[in-house]
């Protein structure tokens, strides 16, 4: 299941710019840009989902997997799982209150299995360990807009997603709706309220709350829950350097083809997962960010069901232990003056 992208804090500063006249009107627009560009970058380092570039690689250690068919047990093994992951956030056009923007994806996951055990038969049958390798490849084109309703200020969105592991085909296409309500935002609290609906083939679920509350405490640390995304607290060591502490939610998405084991020919495997740990980052350059996470890695769903069935007529599903993870970052912060007009 892919990860749910929705921007649970608004930035109400993309509002509409100045319109440049003259020499004087053009300096003091440039002016503005500065400090607006400056302030979202505050901004993305408090919330990765901003940033305009993110690689990462996904270090998941090894754990016991039992696998079900049909809701009965017949395989268990070991799990070992690596998972690469590029987004970049291109914004197309912008005017008065609007953005466009273009998001693509690409991930790479290595899974291996070994020691594993038939458990279907009479006597466990040892089975030949196996790797796989899997490719996604997912773009998003997405229309934001800033306001005001009932006298709160309002962050909407809409969001079409396709994802595919062919080159010549969409294999899954989604739509996402989006809308957050700033309820108060001072130098130390904000809060914000709202939801997103979606409407994808494969999720029983069509609308999800949002909740978002961010507070500074006396001296550098922040607790920031962003419902139903994340729940940490982040320390600032210095304006380059700072760690953030707590629960994320991970997941993935892949499609295979088990046509060689009479199943159906392309299949949707979702993972679920949560990553309780710390992270560090460091800003290299004035752009570039450097991170370092480990912690727990745990399992909540793992299932693989037809592409055009919904998640929970999964006809196999694989249950894995908690196991360490180590994650490496490398991420850029908004660079692009159109996420600004």
């Amino acid at each position: 299941m892919k990860k749910v992208p929705c921007i649970v804090f608004p930035l109400l500063l993309l509002s509409a710019g100045i319109q440049a006249q003259t020499p004087q009107a053009a300096m003091r627009q440039k002016m503005i840009d500065s400090i607006k560009m400056a302030m979202i970058g505050e901004y993305a380092k408090t919330y990765p989902i901003l940033r305009q570039v993110i690689v990462y690689n996904d270090f998941i250690g090894t754990t016991r997997s039992y696998t079900d068919y049909q809701k009965n047990r017949v395989l268990s093994g070991k799990l070992l799982t690596d998972r690469t992951q590029a987004l970049v956030n291109l914004p197309l056009a912008a005017w008065k209150k609007n953005v466009i923007n273009l998001n693509m994806n690409y991930s790479h996951q290595y899974i291996r299995y070994t020691d594993r055990e038939l458990l279907d038969r009479p006597v466990p049958e040892a089975a030949p360990n196996q790797d796989l390798h899997t490719n996604t490849y997912g773009a998003s084109l997405s229309w934001a807009h800033t306001d005001s309703l009932l006298g709160l200020p309002i962050s909407t969105s809409l969001t079409a997603n396709a994802l595919t592991g062919k080159s010549n085909a969409i294999q899954k296409f989604s739509v996402m709706g989006n809308f957050v309500f700033t309820l108060k935002r001072t130098a130390t609290t904000a809060i914000a309220v709202g939801g997103v609906v979606l409407i994808d083939p494969s999720l029983n679920v069509p609308f999800i709350p949002v909740f978002s509350y961010w507070h500074r405490f006396p001296g550098k640390l922040e607790l920031i829950i962003d419902l139903p995304q994340r729940a940490v607290l982040r320390r600032a060591f210095n304006h380059k350097c700072w760690a953030t502490l707590g629960t994320e939610i991970a997941s993935s998405v892949a499609f295979l083809n088990l046509s060689p084991w009479q199943l159906p020919q392309e299949t949707n495997f979702s993972t679920f997962e949560l990553k309780n740990g710390i992270t560090f980052e460091h800003i290299l350059s004035r752009k570039m960010i450097a991170g370092i996470s480990a912690g727990v890695f745990t399992t909540v769903s793992s299932r693989l069901f037809s592409i055009d069935q919904k998640s929970n007529d999964y006809f196999i599903s694989n249950k894995n232990n908690a196991t360490p993870y180590l994650n490496v970052s490398l991420s850029f912060l908004p660079f692009t003056k159109a996420l600004i007009r």
